[in-house]
C-alpha cells in the first residue's frame, strides 16, 4: 500500500481546516498561511505538496458534482420513482468500491485512499442507509395518510348515496365495513 502524503499524515483538525478553507474558495497561499499559523512547519508540508492535495480535493469535488448532476438528470427524466433506483444504485456502487478496495489491499496492491478516506466511505454508507430508512418511513406515512383520506371520502360518499337511495343505517354500516375496512358507529 502506498505511503500517505505529508498532508494526509497531518492531524485531523489541520486537514479539516484545509478542506474548509478550500470550500470557501481560498487560494493555496492563503491556506498555507493558515496552516502555518496552526503550527504546521514548512518541513511538514511544502507549497507544492499542499497544491497536489488541493488538486485532489478539487478533482473529488468535481466528480461529486458530476455524480449529483447525473442523479438529478435521471430523476428529472424518469420521475420520482427513479430517485429510489438512483439511491439504491449509489449504495451498490459504494459497496462495490469498498469491496474492491478491500480485495486490493489484501492482495498488496497500491491504494490511493487513506484511512480517512475509508472512514469517509464508511460514514457515507451509514448516511445512505439512514437516509434510505427515513425516506422509506416518510413514504409509508404519506401512503397511510392517503389511505385514511380515501377511506373517509368513501364513507362520506356511501353516507351521501345512502341518503339519496333511502338505505337503512345498518346497510350503510355493512357497506362501510366492507369497502373502507373501518368500524362505524
Amino acid at each position: 500500500m502506498g505511503r500517505p502524503s505529508k498532508v494526509d499524515r497531518l492531524p485531523d483538525a489541520v486537514r479539516e481546516a484545509i478542506a474548509d478553507l478550500r470550500r470557501q474558495g481560498r487560494t493555496i497561499d492563503e491556506i498555507l498561511a493558515h496552516i502555518r499559523d496552526m503550527g504546521v512547519a514548512s518541513d511538514d508540508v511544502s507549497r507544492s505538496g499542499l497544491g497536489e492535495h488541493i488538486k485532489e480535493i478539487d478533482a473529488l469535488a468535481k466528480e461529486a458534482q458530476k455524480d449529483r448532476a447525473i442523479a438529478e438528470a435521471v430523476v428529472a427524466r424518469f420521475g420520482e420513482e427513479a430517485e429510489d433506483k438512483v439511491f439504491r444504485g449509489s449504495v451498490e456502487m459504494l459497496q462495490g468500491l469498498i469491496f474492491r478496495m478491500t480485495v486490493a489491499m489484501r492482495q498488496g496492491d497500491v491504494m490511493d485512499l487513506s484511512a480517512g478516506d475509508m472512514m469517509f466511505l464508511s460514514r457515507a454508507m451509514n448516511s445512505l442507509a439512514a437516509a434510505s430508512k427515513i425516506d422509506t418511513d416518510r413514504a409509508a406515512k404519506i401512503e397511510a395518510r392517503a389511505i385514511e383520506k380515501a377511506k373517509r371520502e368513501a364513507v362520506a360518499e356511501v353516507e351521501k348515496a345512502a341518503g339519496e337511495c333511502g338505505m337503512s343505517q345498518e346497510t350503510v354500516d355493512v357497506i362501510n365495513r366492507r369497502i373502507a375496512g373501518i368500524a362505524v358507529r
